[in-house]
């Protein structure tokens, strides 16, 4: 049996994913990607970074949906991942927007460690590693604020909520990946008397392959009080 063309497979499968937002990519795009991918398969060994073994999967329920934010982000500016895990969705929206700097916040030191060596492998420039939580984030940014952040690792109480929109810019954007039902509680939070500055600038229910319930990314705004 001839070996799987993993790249093909990559394009493929985001040529055919029933969500995709007219995202097509370089093969330097995609090569990254793959470079990103193996790593994680090598790593997920070892370490828990997901729990799917299968990279078929891995695609499917991780990767192909940190691609969605892509069409709203801004051509150059300052991000913030909370959370970043294994690093979706930053590692792939980074790959694909060469123009933004990124900052990676993430607790745990082996993830650090593997956010770090696929960051030296793919060679990408314009992105950092914070070990550490988001509260931590405050001394060490000595005010620094972003024109975008990004969750998808975390569960946003109104805590984090609020920790998210300290650290925007005014007009700037959070993105958030959540359940089909999570939206209505954060609408709920954003309308407490305008306390955290944000309001709902879309809500977008989208499928994931292999998953039975649509998943929902929502994107806020900071608004001037």
């Amino acid at each position: 049996m001839a070996p799987i063309n993993q790249t093909l497979l990559l394009e493929r499968c985001i040529e055919l994913w029933p969500s995709n937002p007219g995202i097509a990519l370089s093969p330097v795009q995609l090569g990254r990607l793959e470079m990103y991918l193996d790593e994680l398969e090598k790593w997920n060994r070892k370490i828990n970074l997901t729990g799917l073994r299968s990279r078929l999967r891995i695609v499917n329920e991780l990767l192909l949906d940190s691609l969605l934010p892509i069409p709203y982000l801004p051509v150059e500016g300052m991000v913030l991942d909370v959370g970043s895990g294994a690093g979706f969705p930053s590692i792939p929206l980074k790959i694909c927007s060469s123009g933004l700097f990124f900052h990676l916040v993430e607790p745990i030191l082996k993830r650090t460690n593997f956010l770090r060596q696929v960051i030296r492998l793919t060679g990408l420039e314009g992105i950092e590693v914070f070990r550490g939580r988001l509260e931590d984030l405050d001394s060490a940014a000595s005010g620094k604020r972003y024109d975008t952040v990004i969750s998808r690792g975390l569960f946003l109480d109104a805590q984090i909520l609020s920790c998210c929109a300290e650290h925007l810019t005014m007009e700037g954007l959070l993105f958030t990946f959540q359940g089909s039902s999570g939206q209505y509680d954060y609408e709920r939070f954003v309308g407490e008397d305008g306390k955290y500055s944000l309001s709902v600038q879309e809500s977008i229910s989208y499928e994931v392959p292999g998953v039975l319930f649509h998943r929902r990314l929502v994107i806020y705004k900071k608004e001037r009080k």
